[in-house]
């Protein structure tokens, strides 16, 4: 493939193309952690470095997609919170019927309940709330989380949505700092070489994260399988 090719299409891209890439970037990762929603924003940014065109664009568009994210996660936060306060109906009838599917929903209930109400979690969202939404964006994977958490325990819509678009534009600023400094270091560079060099470096990066994954699997299991030996072990 000719990667000196491919990234000079990229260059010539169409504004509205880098604004649309920013916008969807800066949103899913509120909707889906794992995709790599700030590559995409910086990727939009660093272009429209190099195309000296409307960097300001690409970075309102960013901050549109940081709005959509977080009333999203504000709406779902809520609608856990009634969720969660109505749901004495689903606990009667765990207790009172031997159906397989109430049983897990009453068990999931249990479980999401302990953890969104916990004292500590509550206690956290009361006193550190504002510096938690101003921070949200440079904790990647957790940022929907400390939404739903806020709009749980009750902080209003506004006051969310304001912390965290104030936290987004600090977070963009930063972003678009870097991503010019890259974007005109990119101009003295072979292309080529640098894309190598970075798909070898996502492949390892791929590699560590799988036999991560794999090894907390196991360990997992092994720790379980001991536990329920040693409960099935009689007393003597």
């Amino acid at each position: 493939m000719d990667w000196q090719a491919w990234v000079d299409s990229l260059v010539e891209a169409p504004v509205w193309i880098l604004c649309l890439s920013a916008f969807f970037g800066a949103a899913i990762e509120y909707v889906l952690p794992p995709l790599p929603g700030d590559a995409l924003v910086f990727g939009a940014l660093a272009l429209a470095s190099i195309q000296s065109r409307w960097p300001i664009a690409v970075g309102l568009a960013a901050l549109a997609g940081i709005s959509l994210g977080v009333a999203s996660n504000w709406v779902l936060g809520r609608m856990l919170a009634r969720a969660l306060a109505n749901s004495n109906a689903i606990a009667r009838m765990a207790g009172g019927a031997a159906v397989p599917v109430v049983g897990v929903l009453a068990r999931f209930r249990a479980r999401l309940e302990s953890h969104v109400t916990a004292p500590s979690l509550q206690t956290m969202v009361m006193s550190r709330g504002d510096t938690l939404l101003l921070l949200h964006r440079l904790v990647p994977g957790l940022r929907g989380l400390i939404i739903i958490a806020c709009a749980i325990h009750g902080m209003s819509f506004g006051r969310v949505l304001g912390l965290a678009c104030v936290g987004g534009v600090v977070w963009a600023g930063l972003l678009a700092v870097v991503a010019s400094f890259t974007g005109q270091a990119l101009r003295a560079l072979d292309v080529t070489e640098v894309v190598a060099e970075i798909l070898r470096l996502q492949w390892w990066l791929v590699g560590i994260v799988l036999a991560a994954g794999l090894v907390f699997m196991l360990t997992r299991r092994v720790k379980r399988t001991c536990a329920r030996a040693h409960r099935s072990r009689p007393r003597t």
